[in-house]
């Protein structure tokens, strides 16, 4: 009982602590709307406090390969003035029918954005049943 009150409180302390990014909006706490329409993601970005303040999203698009897979491409700016912003992200996938396609273990990639910069970060669906995706950003692994 200890166990599970103890893991409820954690993940309620990770959700308060990620800010959900919208189109070229900052991060604030009007948008930290994590739900689902019919099983598919109502936000495309989700990111911790520090990509919330120190990164723009100036750009997100999808579109359909020849191969008939779906990639997502979004371009983020460093807003910091005179320093570089690292930051680790991840793509998480969902079918038509809302179920989620995680991502391998292991599989954040890492990013150096020198300041003032942008930047796309883009992934291609594992397969075409692929409909929707998220990117979540974190500055740690």
């Amino acid at each position: 009982m200890r166990l599970q009150a103890l893991l409820s409180l954690a993940a309620a302390v990770f959700l308060c602590s990620c800010a959900v990014l919208d189109g070229d909006k900052p991060a604030g706490g009007e948008q930290n709307d994590l739900g689902t329409d019919n099983g598919l993601p109502r936000r495309k970005i989700i990111a911790d406090s520090e990509c919330g303040k120190n990164l723009r999203i100036l750009k997100i698009d999808d579109h359909t390969l020849p191969t008939g897979r779906m990639k997502a491409e979004i371009k983020l700016r460093n807003k910091l003035e005179d320093a570089p912003f690292r930051f680790f992200y991840v793509f998480v996938w969902y079918t038509k029918s809302g179920k989620k396609i995680a991502p391998p273990p292991n599989r954040k990639v890492e990013v150096t954005l020198p300041s003032r910069r942008a930047k796309v970060i883009s992934s291609v669906a594992p397969s075409a049943d692929c409909v929707d995706f998220q990117v979540i950003l974190n500055v740690s692994p």
